[in-house]
């Protein structure tokens, strides 16, 4: 069991590692993944005593920005996960209507904005 998590967790950093060693034009495939790493690097960063100022400010000014994604990712797998168990399957709708509110609203005032009003 140790083994095969060792395994998992070794290829997730494999592929997490390729396309920031490997210049390519394709966009990342482990977004949240990537995210996560990065901000652990960074408190990494942050807490070394002996990193340089420069380099623990980046570190504290990309954490700062990719943290609330990060937060925002754990409470909806939180959120789901609640749902799933207290409403079963039906705690689908709550993403599936909020996914179509806004894709039947979206750019609603731009529209409204550039509107003739004759």
């Amino acid at each position: 069991m140790v083994v095969a998590g060792v395994l998992g967790a070794f290829a997730m950093g494999v592929q997490n590692a390729h396309p920031r060693l490997i210049v390519r034009a394709a966009v990342p495939n482990t977004v949240m993944t990537g995210n996560v790493t990065q901000a652990i690097l960074d408190v990494v960063d942050m807490v070394h005593t002996g990193a340089p100022e420069s380099l623990r400010a980046a570190a504290r000014a990309r954490f700062a920005k990719m943290m609330p994604a990060i937060a925002a990712f754990a409470a909806g797998a939180v959120g789901g996960a609640l749902g799933l168990r207290y409403v079963g399957f039906w705690a689908l709708l709550v993403p599936v209507c909020a996914l179509a509110a806004l894709a039947l609203t979206t750019g609603e005032h731009e529209r409204a904005a550039t509107a003739d009003p004759a």
